[in-house]
């Protein structure tokens, strides 16, 4: 997959559109014969009415809107579309911490995870993935008074925080190993992370690109004092797309095939685009999507 260059990410993200919800078109379902599996394991959800999908609830990937209630951010959006197109008439939602969505999905709790995951082999031994939908990476955020610009200006002093569960605490804890940081510091969630660094209690941390360039694009309170390094270049840039049990493999695939359909029709970019989000880091094509890992 072609790696897009994060370093744009300023400038792009100062021009970022402000937050409009993506429109979900009225569509059919995807047309086409299906095998019997594929058909058995999508009408158990069609005939129940729902499928019940885990998010951390971060915006503007995947979250609850408090004022209204209702379930959106760019993969909320995505999903239910499909949804509707594949005939299951409603999305209900989990929010959780990220590091509890793949026990939730295996216990049966929830019954896919959209939510940005990207994919990874440690993940591929205990689900099964769609294609990718998008890429994204890990950016640097520093103190805006910081001098840190890449990660060549860690002095190796440095404590950086992480969200639990995530693949970009590998990479810090990589850093701790190697000595480039002196402490990668796991935290419970992106609010927490982000105003250790605000208060001088870590000195950076390395997070998910899509929620801090909504965040800069509303000129969110949570990033105020802050900054991205200019020229860190990312170690993490992997595709990502959404999870299911592996009993429901086939039903995934018919959900691919929807997906490709979106894609081609310039959905998918549109609601990053209503997100305030740069399609030219974060899109991909369908050759790229189809990624062919799944272990089972």
């Amino acid at each position: 997959m072609k790696r897009k260059l994060l370093g744009l990410f300023l400038g792009v993200v100062m021009g970022a559109a402000m937050l409009a919800g993506c429109g979900s078109s009225s569509g059919s379902s995807s047309g086409g014969s299906k095998d019997s599996s594929a058909e058995a394991g999508l009408q158990k959800y069609i005939d129940q009415g729902y499928i019940t999908v885990g998010t951390s609830n971060d915006a503007p990937i995947s979250f609850v809107d408090q004022s209204t209630g209702e379930f959106v951010g760019f993969d909320g959006e995505i999903i239910k579309e499909a949804c509707n197109r594949l005939g299951i008439k409603e999305v209900k939602v989990e929010t959780m911490d990220f590091s509890n969505l793949i026990v939730a999905l295996n216990s049966g709790k929830i019954d896919m995870i959209c939510d940005c995951m990207m994919i990874k082999p440690e993940r591929l031994e205990q689900c099964y993935f769609s294609d990718y939908l998008y890429q994204n990476s890990e950016l640097l955020i520093v103190p805006e008074s910081s001098n840190v610009k890449s990660k060549d200006d860690l002095k190796g002093n440095e404590v950086i925080g992480c969200t639990t569960g995530t693949t970009f605490l590998q990479t810090a804890q990589d850093w701790q190993n190697d000595g480039t940081i002196k402490e990668a510091r796991a935290m419970g969630d992106q609010t927490e992370l982000l105003l250790n660094v605000q208060t001088n209690k870590i000195d950076g941390c390395l997070t998910d690109a899509f929620v801090i360039e909504y965040m800069i694009a509303q000129n969110d309170s949570t990033v105020a004092g802050l900054k991205a390094a200019a020229n860190y270049k990312p170690e993490g840039a992997a595709g990502a797309g959404y999870a299911c049990r592996f009993e429901d493999k086939e039903m995934m695939k018919e959900f691919n095939k929807v997906f490709a359909d979106m894609r081609e029709e310039g959905f998918i970019n549109k609601c990053l685009e209503d997100y305030g989000l740069s399609t030219d880091l974060h899109s991909i094509t369908q050759e790229e999507a189809e990624h062919g890992l799944n272990t089972q």
